[in-house]
């Protein structure tokens, strides 16, 4: 890995010095070795960093300073945001020491490792894969969401996601071993922080998306009542918008949703005065509020009969009005 780090180091150093006007020239094997040598002498060799943190962390104590802890974190953070050093962690032997700092009594710490857990798993599935196999790593991060810390409940979740989505058997454990559905709709219900009810939404219109089997099962756990929170959210516009595009999730993976929403009045009220407030929102705020008058709209035609059907999501919205721009005639952004 540490040659891959200089000359990637050296290919960025190079566009960074190169203005284009002189033509490229072969480089002569005594100045390649020369760059070599310099570029080895002044850049890290991030698995050897790797390691130093892991043994630094391994040691820390509850009476060691977690600010120390916390910098050592961020800078692993910043390293494993390369693919290639997020599959070395693992192979250093770092997940035992992020399953630790998972439990430890410091939430800047707990959220902190949760930070670099999403970051190594993120669109990178063997690393994915080696997360998952980790003793006690996933248990400490579903653990997390039950955590008095609400950066410790956004991050846990944002590392839940990153874990499960574009990998199957991560997604099955999280679905049949792990309760995934039913947390998530008690925690778009429950939780005090919008951080964590939208990311909470998002994350379970992704499982409703994958495995349409979960829509009937979120409904049973009180997912409408949980939406008719978030889409009151006066405060948070992203918390609504994240629950209105759940709600059209729901009403397209299971064909009794749309019995299920016009049956619940508090449901079809909440989408109403929804629909109500933004037609009432000045022009100008009409380009901020586009998608959640779109997913609105969807939920809107369902509560007058229509049904949707599991299909393609570009068809989907092929059938979304669109909100006029500041040069098209008006209209209102609410279904009527």
């Amino acid at each position: 890995m540490a040659d891959m780090t200089i000359w990637k180091g050296l290919f960025e150093w190079s566009l960074a010095h190169q203005d284009g006007t002189a033509p490229a020239r072969p480089l002569p094997e005594s100045e390649r070795a020369w760059l070599e040598s310099a570029m080895r002498d002044s850049m890290i060799d991030l698995a050897k960093r790797m390691t130093e943190i892991k043994e630094v962390l391994d040691a820390h104590t509850a009476t060691d300073a977690v600010s120390d802890a916390e910098r050592l974190l961020e800078e692993l953070l910043d390293i494993v945001e390369s693919i290639d050093a997020a599959r070395d962690l693992a192979t250093i032997g770092g997940l035992p020491t992020l399953t630790q700092l998972l439990a430890s009594p410091a939430p800047g710490l707990r959220w902190r490792a949760a930070e670099v857990a999403a970051a190594c798993v993120q669109n990178n599935p063997e690393v994915q894969a080696s997360f998952l196999a980790a003793p006690g790593l996933t248990e400490r991060l579903v653990a997390l969401l039950a955590d008095a810390d609400a950066d410790c409940r956004t991050k846990a979740l944002l590392a839940l996601a990153s874990l499960v989505r574009g990998h199957e058997p991560a997604m099955r454990w999280w679905l049949e071993s792990a309760a995934g559905t039913q947390t998530l709709v008690r925690m778009l219900r429950d939780d005090p922080d919008a951080r964590v009810r939208r990311k909470a939404a998002q994350l379970l219109g992704h499982c409703l998306g994958v495995d349409a089997a979960q829509a009937p099962l979120a409904a049973s756990e009180g997912l409408l009542g949980a939406l008719c929170r978030a889409l009151s959210d006066e405060a948070d516009a992203a918390t609504r918008e994240a629950a209105a595009d759940l709600g059209v999730q729901l009403a397209r993976s299971w064909r009794g949703a749309g019995s299920a929403m016009r049956g619940d009045a508090a449901f079809a009220a909440a989408v109403q005065v929804a629909l109500a407030r933004l037609d009432a929102l000045p022009r100008e705020d009409w380009g901020a509020a586009r998608e959640e008058a779109e997913a609105l709209r969807v939920l809107g035609r369902v509560l007058a009969g229509e049904e949707l059907w599991e299909g393609d999501s570009a068809t989907l919205r092929q059938q979304l009005a669109v909100v006029p721009t500041s040069g098209a005639a008006a209209a209102p952004l609410a279904l009527t």
